[in-house]
């Protein structure tokens, strides 16, 4: 934040006598500022601040804190260079300060004493260092610590630290990986100082990796290391699905778990894993006569044979069911089996066959849903959706007269005779008995 009293610089300016710096400095609005052949020396906390449409540039000079030395540490207040747009060093200094960037630095034939780690705190971040630079007595393990897709461009004249002071080290924080469903299980192996982690996801279908935790991905060992092969160590880790269970895919079912089994681990903040998953859909759903063909008209009190036409154009296999409504009313359609299901492959389409009724009469289509697993973060994640039919004509049999047939009302009449007769039997049989 800028203080009354910073140096603010919004053009190009030239430094190039020895000088004492003891106020924040903030290069804006595309200004350039040049140290150029003199020695600066910094108060404890100054910052120098370049934005990202602005330069600094060191050439031939010494920038050094006038901090007290802590063994052999930076100190907390030491100065410290804040670099979002572009940094270039040549042929300079750079003694007991701390450098952060987002931006780009070029550092060449420049001794860095005290100075790392060098912060490059974005993945758009560059350090490219040329010629005989130098590092020296860095602290916190590393000369530079990055993000895991920062640039860093080592030259090969390039020296470190050294010791047990690695070159660099990419970290990363806070990646999740983001399943459809909720309670996914699995497990990952491979990660820097930990052999094994295991996790599920959350309500939201999210698992943070470690917990959110930063962790190095990445390391180029120190020249003087003698334990490791290979100059630079970088992770490969290995996720692997343990339970993946929704109502598609029970262990009943025969169904293997959902997921896609076991996958690499990846450097990317949010890995979203919808691999090795169904993607539901409809085709068709048809009233059939007993013919094969479809119908558009049908006798009230009569099932009528339906076909529902499902397509998973998903990786796997998937075991569901449908429900159908009066599309007019909403209300629960008279279909058999309540719930008709099938078990449709990845690839394939598969025909649930069911029978629906009415027992009324009029124009009335049918409105069928997938029914999709509540173990789901989005309801759609996997597909499903809904599907009408045609209108099919419902209608009353005729008797071929015009009149609707006299078969119910001849059954009817018989019941009634039925129970009239034994009511008049059950009386005569009372009159016998009397007399």
């Amino acid at each position: 934040m800028a203080q009354d009293d910073d140096i603010i610089i919004e053009s190009n300016l030239t430094w190039a006598h020895d000088m004492d710096l003891s106020k924040n400095v903030r290069v804006l609005n595309g200004g350039s500022l040049t140290f150029a052949g003199a020695d600066f020396s910094i108060t404890d906390g100054v910052e120098i601040f370049v934005d990202s449409s602005s330069s600094i540039s060191i050439h031939s000079s010494v920038l050094e804190s006038n901090s007290s030395d802590e063994g052999g540490q930076v100190s907390g207040t030491a100065f410290s260079m804040v670099v979002e747009g572009v940094l270039e060093a040549t042929n300079s200094s750079i003694h007991r300060g701390v450098i952060s960037a987002s931006g780009t630095l070029y550092i060449n034939d420049t001794s860095l004493e005290r100075v790392g780690p060098v912060n490059l705190e974005s993945d758009e971040a560059v350090i490219s260092l040329g010629g005989l630079t130098s590092f020296s007595n860095s602290s916190s393990g590393a000369d530079i610590r990055a993000m895991a897709f920062s640039e860093i461009i080592w030259g090969e004249g390039v020296s470190g630290s050294g010791g047990s002071t690695n070159k660099w080290e990419r970290v990363l924080a806070g990646q999740s990986l983001v399943f459809d469903a909720v309670f996914v299980t699995f497990e990952i192996t491979g990660m820097y100082q930990k052999e094994f982690y295991t996790n599920f996801s959350n309500q939201d279908g999210v698992s943070f990796v470690d917990g959110g935790r930063e962790r190095v991905v990445e390391i180029a060992w120190s020249d003087d290391s003698e334990s490791e092969q290979d100059p630079i160590w970088t992770e490969q880790a290995l996720v692997t699905i343990t339970e993946y269970r929704t109502a598609w895919n029970p262990v009943a079912s025969g169904i293997g778990n959902y997921g896609g089994g076991q996958f690499e681990l990846d450097w990317s903040s949010a890995m979203f894993l919808d691999s090795g998953t169904p993607e539901i859909g409809w085709v068709s759903i048809t009233p059939i006569g007993e013919d094969g063909d479809q119908i558009s008209e049908a006798s009230v009190g009569d099932s009528v044979n339906m076909e529902a036409v499902i397509s998973n154009s998903g990786t796997a296999a998937a075991s569901l069911a449908i429900n159908c409504d009066v599309a007019s009313t909403g209300e629960a359609a008279q279909i058999s089996p309540s719930f008709p299901n099938t078990l449709v492959g990845p690839g394939e389409q598969s025909t649930i066959s069911f029978s629906w009724r009415s027992s009324s009469s009029g124009d009335e289509s049918l409105s069928c849903r997938i029914l999709t697993p509540t173990q789901l973060v989005e309801e759609s994640a996997f597909g499903g959706g809904q599907m009408s039919t045609g209108v099919l004509s419902w209608v009353e049999v005729s008797d071929g007269s015009g009149g609707v047939t006299l078969l119910p009302a001849m059954i009817a009449l018989l019941v009634g005779a039925g129970i009239g007769g034994y009511f008049l039997f059950s009386i005569y049989q009372e009159q016998d008995s009397q007399d």
